[in-house]
């Protein structure tokens, strides 16, 4: 009798298949009055043409609105900037779509994306699964070197653990969006990113 502690891994790579398009407006205006009117009338202009491309208000947060003092060349002016995303399913023509649309209207904004998995809790069950069975193939192998086998489980610890409650999640939904760009682009078919998710399991087992 006696116990063995054996840590079994799983990761695997996944390819992402949600987005966060992040766009901030910004306004540098010498004056507090007036950068604050040109960023939210630039603000206003853009939620409209955002509309206009077929996306639901309802789709777009709010997600940054500052007022601040800057300085160029010991020169103080003031930066007014309000920031929105919209999360949804991965669309490289719509981010084209939202770059074009920017550059085309002069917006002086920033546009920023980020990538992410859906169902990242289902994953990670998944991955603690195979971990486990990864920890109890070990120890069987090393119990059977010995000349033992698996007769319980005294402790089991389960590392990098997933927290369903972080899933906020991504439960809106999809809008087609009407293209301005009669050509279609070769970025157009690019795919996201990947990201590699993994968890382990320490299992205490039970020797006989």
């Amino acid at each position: 009798m006696g116990t063995m502690k054996i840590i079994g891994k799983a990761e695997r790579k996944y390819t992402c298949d949600r987005m966060t398009i992040s766009l901030f407006v910004v306004a540098d205006e010498p004056t507090h009055d007036r950068a604050v009117q040109k960023c939210m009338n630039d603000s206003e202009a853009l939620l409209k043409d955002l509309q206009s491309s077929g996306l639901e208000l309802n789709q777009i947060k709010l997600n940054n609105h500052s007022v601040s003092t800057r300085h160029y060349d010991n020169k103080p002016y003031i930066q007014a900037e309000r920031g929105i995303e919209i999360e949804a399913a991965f669309d490289m023509k719509l981010i084209n779509h939202l770059t074009d649309l920017i550059q085309t209207n002069h917006y002086n904004a920033d546009i920023r994306t980020g990538f992410s998995v859906s169902d990242l809790a289902g994953i990670h069950r998944q991955l603690i699964e195979e971990a486990f069975k990864d920890s109890r193939k070990k120890a069987e192998i090393i119990a059977a070197l010995m000349g033992q086998k698996i007769a319980g489980i005294e402790k089991v610890e389960v590392g990098d653990r997933y927290d369903d409650d972080y899933l906020s999640d991504y439960q809106i939904g999809e809008s087609e969006f009407v293209s301005r760009k009669k050509a279609s682009l070769a970025s157009d078919q690019l795919s996201a990113t990947d990201m590699e998710e993994s968890e382990t399991v320490t299992v205490i087992w039970i020797l006989e």
